[in-house]
């Protein structure tokens, strides 16, 4: 008995303490709605005022991150959860770790005018906005995937060209 209590507090010791990172604060207050032209091929041609190599060297620490639903930190994210957990790390931002609340909340960008670091948006389930990635530029995001984690995707796919309905600015 002695050995067995000692084997059960070796194990809960190894256990880390922290899995995930606070609660976030609920949405921002701006509400739009709408949807973009996918086959434009005049995507991100606009320069964009927020620091790509500081973000692109966040989003870069995610690459291969494990799926996790309603995770937002390095041991798993699903997908809002990364947009959480990158936007926090940039600029110590929270944003709703949730994918209906970014595309309602946040200001609307047409597809011609993405940039680099805003959010686009595809319907998964033909409803609604129920998937989010961030672009990173010549027609590709990164998200995370159920089946294969945190990855880089590009929107020229068939199915994303298919499920997409729109974008939207976190950052200037």
């Amino acid at each position: 008995m002695k050995w067995l209590s000692l084997l059960v507090m070796l194990l809960l010791a190894c256990q880390p303490s922290v899995r995930y990172s606070p609660a976030p604060p609920g949405p921002p207050s701006i509400e739009e709605t709408g949807y973009g032209n996918p086959d434009n091929d005049g995507v991100g041609s606009q320069p964009t005022g927020l620091n790509q190599d500081r973000l692109k060297s966040i989003i870069e620490n995610y690459i291969g991150t494990p799926y996790r639903r309603g995770g937002y930190g390095k041991l798993g994210v699903d997908c809002s959860g990364l947009i959480y957990a990158v936007f926090r790390d940039y600029d110590n931002m929270h944003l709703p770790p949730n994918t209906k609340k970014l595309f309602n909340g946040l200001p609307r960008v047409s597809y011609r005018d993405i940039r680099y670091g805003d959010l686009v948006f595809f319907s998964l389930n033909g409803k609604h906005a129920s998937h989010v990635g961030i672009y990173i530029g010549d027609n590709k995001f990164v998200h995370s995937s159920e089946s294969r984690g945190v990855v880089v995707s590009s929107m020229k796919e068939e199915y994303y060209r298919k499920s997409f309905v729109g974008a939207r600015r976190v950052l200037g």
